[in-house]
């Protein structure tokens, strides 16, 4: 099947609204292209609808601001592989240079440094830091477990935040780790917390387990739609369902359809048939509106800006080489602050990923705002960073783009099922995917939407074949 690997399929005829298509796919994100070489591998006709400009959703390389090095704005990295990771092995079939975040020998790590200030941490800060986030994942795990065996007693996190750990020292930085980067927020469920905890314990600290692709995730997932019959820049207005076929609309042209999967984020979803979503006719069942309103998009902020020549990004030590081709440095603040990748592969440029309120503030501010924040949080590890700035800044602002709304999805207390909701069909017709349908733990993951679009286009797919088939035995 073409949805097994790399490679491209036969030209496709301009779309047209005088054509009832097997499968209409609305989002050019990973789950919609996944969805549409699975449908494609079955035969059927098919036709991609994306609102943007561009394809690749939340998985988007920047090729454009920095002409050294392309920079994901979103999913960057292949996660959980010791389990079985089907992107990363179509990566590592397409030979694409992967880096192990965890290394396998010199150098071992990513991780250069945790610091405070302009100085690494002592070993009894470090030390401190690491029961904190030992102390956070014993909870969230034994907890957890109870909740998993009956999720109606599902909690939000904060309930298991007690003065033993909250008066940890260095707790401010392990919880956003192991909670804000995950989730979002204490307020948020425990059971989806748990979940994706116990899928990946210890993410980015297992060789073998996480890797990041140098030539950026946007590009790799981009390479998976080449010759699909995808029409950018056609946001759809509505969609109606119920009749022998769907009607899909772009701007003034509706198209046909026997089955449509969507694959807009929950927060899209949630307002639909209000002004500037998308109409469905009728109207979406309350109990999948609420799913997706159960279901919000994480604030992250990820960006990456550009230093003069003239600077050199002096490294604190770590108990790790520096010979890797970028380094993470991160600070133990009891603020929020963001994550320091200095050096990024080899470049004078510096990515920061920032979770939380942080996350919020710097969206809010727009790249050029925020870059005054995250040069003020570079210059306590590396002095001289603001004046060094040379005025390029990328960043993602998925929270401001009304296409999206966030990062990706976490639940809220006692909504964790709405994963398992929202990936049934209505009607035989209707499909969602994306990563926020999934019910494993690599919800959140860009594999759980290569997954779930999988899943949708096969099943969209047969379901059109079948209805052709029978339309055909009639006549």
């Amino acid at each position: 099947m073409p949805a097994c690997g790399g490679g491209s399929f036969a030209p496709t005829p301009a779309p047209s609204p005088a054509v009832t298509y097997d499968v209409i796919i609305v989002g050019a994100g990973c789950a919609g292209i996944s969805a549409a070489r699975a449908a494609l591998g079955y035969g059927a006709n098919v036709l991609v609808l994306e609102a943007q400009n561009r394809i690749g959703g939340r998985a988007y390389t920047d090729t454009k601001t920095f002409s050294e090095i392309g920079f994901d704005l979103g999913a960057q990295f292949f996660q959980a592989c010791l389990t079985g990771d089907e992107l990363y092995e179509i990566a590592q079939a397409q030979g694409l240079t992967l880096l192990d975040s965890s290394g396998n020998g010199p150098p071992a790590s990513l991780l250069t440094s945790i610091t405070i200030g302009s100085s690494p941490a002592d070993s009894i800060d470090v030390a401190a830091f690491v029961v904190a986030g030992a102390a956070l994942k014993v909870a969230i795990l034994t907890s957890g477990a109870a909740i998993a065996a009956d999720p109606e007693l599902d909690v939000p996190v904060s309930s298991i935040l007690t003065p033993s750990i909250t008066s940890l020292p260095w707790y401010v930085p392990a919880a956003s780790q192991a909670i804000g980067e995950i989730v979002g927020g204490t307020n948020m469920s425990l059971l989806d917390l748990y979940v994706y905890t116990n899928f990946e314990p210890l993410p980015f600290a297992v060789p073998g387990s996480d890797f990041i692709v140098k030539s950026g995730m946007g590009t790799f997932i981009a390479s998976l739609a080449k010759g699909l019959p995808i029409v950018t820049s056609a946001p759809v207005s509505s969609i109606t369902t119920g009749g022998a076929t769907i009607s899909v609309t772009t701007g003034s042209t509706t198209y046909q359809a026997k089955t449509v999967i969507v694959t807009a984020p929950t927060d899209v979803l949630a307002k639909s048939n209000s002004s500037g979503s998308i109409t469905f006719n009728p109207p979406l069942p309350s109990s999948y509106l609420d799913a997706f309103a159960g279901l919000p998009l994480v604030p992250i902020y990820k960006a990456l800006l550009g230093f003069k020549s003239s600077f050199q990004f002096d490294v604190p030590p770590g108990t790790t080489p520096t010979q890797q081709p970028f380094s993470v440095v991160f600070p133990l603040s009891n603020t929020e602050s963001a994550t320091f990748f200095p050096n990024f592969w080899s470049t004078n440029t510096c990515e920061f990923i920032a979770n939380g309120t942080l996350a919020q503030t710097l969206d809010a501010a727009g790249n050029q705002g925020a870059a005054p924040i995250l040069l003020a949080q570079l210059e306590t590890a590396f002095p001289g960073a603001t004046a060094a700035w040379d005025g390029r800044i990328t960043g993602s602002n998925w929270m401001s783009n009304p296409y999206f709304g966030g990062a990706f999805s976490a639940a809220l207390p006692g909504k964790y099922g709405s994963r398992a909701l929202i990936q049934k069909p209505i009607g035989n017709q209707l499909w969602f995917a994306g990563e926020a349908t999934s019910t494993g733990g690599e919800r959140g993951l860009l594999l759980a939407a290569y997954r779930t679009g999988l899943t949708a286009g096969t099943a969209a797919a047969t379901t059109a074949l079948k209805i052709s088939s029978a339309s055909q035995r009639k006549h």
